[in-house]
């Protein structure tokens, strides 16, 4: 990976603009919007069948063990004899994203893919299309892999995926609590990596350990003489790259703000049986300890 910054290439990520928080004005709050809960009722009611299905899914793999890869540089730390002496001791694996490009994956197929929005499967976008193309044609190969994703997407994936089994989980999101439930409003952020835990724990597994989710945002942020953020993209699958933050954030103290509510986001799951295999990881709400020791513990 690229060290230097002045060697990359700034892209500007063009997303929704984030809420401008304050601390006060969270503390005032009174008032919880029922918003998500209405509309969470009606994609239930409208999709009652899909609900149905994923909710026969919870705990039906409690004698079993899972890997969450997320795709940060991490997860290249896992040693490829590991992961295959893994899968074959019965052992699942739950992807993100652009999981494919880790070299592991040629050697071993994921169980779970968690897909939080279709635009991941867009093939025209100038800067991932590539990528987007590359996955299509894994899944394309690898049929056997299933497909999580948010039931306000069942068309889109439905019509990509005919052949794929597919589940779809409640999309919304909602500040208040700890729900971690698929089926009802979530309390943690819109992270696909959190789906995954969230995921993993609802199918009730004995042990889920983390890798690649390196949440490294303090580390990689800086403001530049322009007052631009400007974020250290790292994936454990390509070169860095950097990305102009600064209409979505408005500001680095709204950046900071929102990251650091994904630790405190980190602290809704079972510390007790999700282990974190990366041990420089900022990620202090779990126990770290390598693979090998991880596959070992009873």
């Amino acid at each position: 990976m690229k060290d230097n910054n002045n060697n990359l290439k700034v892209f500007v990520r063009n997303q929704e603009k984030q809420i401008s928080y304050s601390l006060s004005i969270l503390q005032k709050v009174k008032h919880l919007n029922p918003y998500p809960f209405f509309s969470n009722l009606i994609s239930i009611v409208t999709n009652i069948n899909e609900f149905f299905r994923i909710s026969n899914l919870k705990n039906s793999k409690k004698n079993k063990d899972c890997l969450v890869l997320g795709n940060g540089p991490s997860a290249s730390s896992l040693d490829i004899k590991d992961i295959i002496k893994f899968k074959k001791d019965g052992g699942q694996i739950i992807v993100v994203n652009y999981f494919f490009y880790q070299k592991i994956f040629n050697e071993v197929t994921p169980d779970w893919l968690i897909v939080r929005d279709p635009k991941t499967f867009d093939t025209t976008h100038k800067r991932i299309g590539k990528k987007a193309r590359g996955l299509l044609e894994y899944l394309k190969i690898n049929s056997n892999i299933k497909i999580l994703s948010s039931i306000k997407y069942k068309k889109e994936l439905l019509k990509l995926f005919p052949s794929h089994l597919l589940y779809f989980y409640s999309h919304e999101h909602i500040r208040f609590g700890n729900m971690t439930s698929l089926i009802f409003p979530k309390s943690f952020s819109k992270f696909s990596v959190f789906i995954s835990l969230s995921f993993a724990q609802y199918l009730g597994f004995k042990k889920i350990g983390i890798v690649g989710i390196d949440l490294n945002y303090f580390k990689n942020i800086s403001v530049d003489e322009s007052n631009r953020l400007i974020l250290r993209e790292q994936h454990s699958y390509e070169d860095d790259y950097l990305i102009d933050i600064t209409e979505q954030y408005c500001g680095i103290k709204n950046f900071l703000f929102e990251i650091t509510k994904i630790f405190y986001d980190l602290e809704m799951f079972d510390k007790e049986r999700i282990f974190n295999l990366d041990k420089k990881s900022l990620i202090d709400q779990f126990s770290k300890i390598d693979l090998k020791k991880f596959t070992n513990i009873s």
